[in-house]
Formats: structure tokens, C-alpha cells, sequence
């Protein structure tokens, strides 16, 4: 299997902060979450739990993930198998803002495989 790729975007409320992440395998979408922290997380600590969430789910296999905002120095998390890149066109993350929106709206967090569905 090739680098498998994500999208996340982050909202950060007065009551908590929401992760929206999908996984695509070309134009299909494999894998949702909707996370939901209770903590107003910084941007950093909201990508550390993204690359922990997507290192769960990958194992060995490399990823790439593109977020909202700039990629910046401060993330703890640096796994070799997994690339942060910034994603300068924010009408691609648009479901993920959704995905985060939804969370913080439900003070819980969701999980979906969507692959090999029918």
C-alpha cells in the first residue's frame, strides 16, 4: 500500500476543541473521525492528538497529513512515517471543519471506517 493521506482540521470553543480527520484513498473517503477534547487545546497540542490518532491507525505505514494552519517547530510528535504539511486551500478541509464542528456540538468523539461498505 502506497502513503495513505489525511485531512484535519481543528476548531477550538469555548467548551472544548473538535479534530475533524479523513482519510482518502483517491477522490473516496475511507475514514472519518470526529474527535472531541474538553481541553481548548493550542494548535500544537491539537496536531500531537491528530498524529497520535492517525499513528494508531497506520502502524508502519507512512502518511501524510495536511492541517489548517502553518506547520510550526513546537509539535512533540515527529514520527519518521508520518509527514505534517499545511494546506493553503482551506476549501479542502472543509468537511474536517464540519467533522470538528459536529464534535464540539456533541461533547464526544466518533470514529468511522467507510471502506468496504455496502
Amino acid at each position: 500500500m502506497g502513503r495513505r493521506k489525511f485531512r484535519v482540521g481543528f476548531l477550538r470553543r469555548e467548551h472544548g476543541t473538535g479534530i475533524g480527520i479523513i482519510e482518502t484513498d483517491g477522490n473516496e473517503t475511507v475514514y472519518i473521525a470526529s474527535i472531541y477534547t474538553v481541553h481548548r487545546e493550542r494548535w500544537n497540542d491539537a496536531v500531537n492528538l491528530a498524529i497520535e490518532h492517525v499513528s494508531k491507525l497506520i502502524s508502519d505505514e507512512t502518511a501524510v497529513i495536511r492541517v489548517n494552519g502553518g506547520y510550526r517547530r513546537e509539535i512533540h510528535l515527529n514520527p519518521q512515517n508520518i509527514r505534517i504539511r499545511n494546506c493553503e486551500r482551506k476549501n479542502m478541509l472543509a468537511e474536517c471543519f464540519e467533522l470538528a464542528n459536529d464534535a464540539i456540538e456533541r461533547r464526544t468523539t466518533i470514529t468511522e471506517k467507510l471502506q468496504g461498505e455496502l
